[in-house]
């Protein structure tokens, strides 16, 4: 009787050590992705950021030299393609997680317009110039 209290409190042993190692490397596991997301994010919130003040740096020279050129529509799609893969990403992320609702417009929507109208007026044309109508 007293070898098999002994047996069982070695395999319980046994068992609370394989449990105690595999919560460990979970652990572990788990702080790895925390750090490569966390990074992740910061670099993709810092393109993000750029992308949002280049756009707002071009529409006011747009708007100062009441010029659009070629070049700025360029960028302005760059910027758009940013902003868009952002909101993508990170909306399904956070939908993933159950934390969003795509209710509404959003500023990529919003991006996306403009940027489309920008792009077809300057189908033809290098350069045009703003009036009033536009």
């Amino acid at each position: 009787m007293l070898k098999r209290k002994k047996i069982l409190v070695v395999v319980l042993l046994v068992i609370s050590l394989v449990f105690f190692i595999h919560y460990i490397n979970l652990f572990l596991s788990n702080k790895g992705y925390e750090q490569y997301h966390s990074h992740r994010l910061m670099n993709n919130i810092s393109t993000l950021t750029h992308s949002l003040l280049d756009n707002q740096e071009i529409y006011e020279e747009i708007v100062s030299t009441e010029v659009l050129t070629k070049e700025q529509v360029e960028r302005i799609h760059n910027n758009t393609y940013v902003i868009y893969n952002f909101y993508e990403d990170y909306s399904s992320l956070a939908a993933l997680i159950r934390g969003f609702k795509k209710d509404g417009p959003s500023t990529s929507s919003a991006a996306s317009t403009i940027e489309a109208v920008f792009n077809r007026i300057m189908t033809y044309q290098e350069v045009v110039n703003l009036d009033e109508n536009f």
